[in-house]
């Protein structure tokens, strides 16, 4: 069952992975201009940032237990 899991989760890390390849980079606009799509992009490269260094961080910890 863990392996499942483990699985699982590399997947949603690939998907974070993908979202910060092609959207991870926010167009420049004036700060004065709020634009809701904006706002949940910048969330979503949040989330996938936040992501991507906890699968880092468990890389290396899973890599330190097993060397």
């Amino acid at each position: 069952m863990p392996w499942i899991l483990k699985d699982v989760f590399w997947f949603i890390v690939g998907i974070a992975s993908f979202y910060l390849l092609l959207f991870g980079a926010l167009p420049d606009k004036p700060k004065d201009q709020v634009d809701e799509s904006r706002q949940v992009r910048v969330w979503l490269t949040y989330v996938a940032l936040f992501i991507y260094s906890t699968a880092g961080l468990l890389w290396l910890v899973d890599r330190y237990i097993h060397h």
